[in-house]
C-alpha cells in the first residue's frame, strides 16, 4: 500500500510507477506489472529503465515477442544498457 501511495501522491512521476511495478512483477502479479510500467513509458518514453521494465513484466507473463520490442527500445534510447542487452 505504501508504493500505491507514493505513486498517487506523484501521479506524473515515472520513476514511482516503475518502482511499483518491480514490486508487482517481484510478487507475481504481472499483468498490474505490465499497466504500471505502461504508465511509467507514458510519463517518461525516452527512459530505458521503463521500457526495460516493461520488457520484464511482458516476459514474465509469456508475451516474448513483444518484451522483445520493449527491450528494443531501451536498448535503442541507450545501447550500453547491460540489463536490456542480456534480457
Amino acid at each position: 500500500p505504501h508504493w500505491r501511495r507514493a505513486a498517487a501522491l506523484h501521479p506524473e512521476s515515472a520513476a514511482h510507477r516503475y518502482n511499483l511495478a518491480e514490486l508487482l512483477l517481484r510478487l507475481g502479479r504481472h499483468a498490474e506489472a505490465e499497466g504500471e510500467n505502461r504508465a511509467a513509458v507514458a510519463r517518461a518514453p525516452d527512459w530505458p529503465e521503463a521500457h526495460s521494465g516493461l520488457a520484464n513484466a511482458l516476459k514474465a507473463a509469456g508475451r516474448a515477442a513483444d518484451a522483445l520490442a520493449a527491450y528494443g527500445r531501451a536498448v535503442d534510447l541507450h545501447p550500453a544498457f547491460a540489463r536490456a542487452l542480456y534480457n
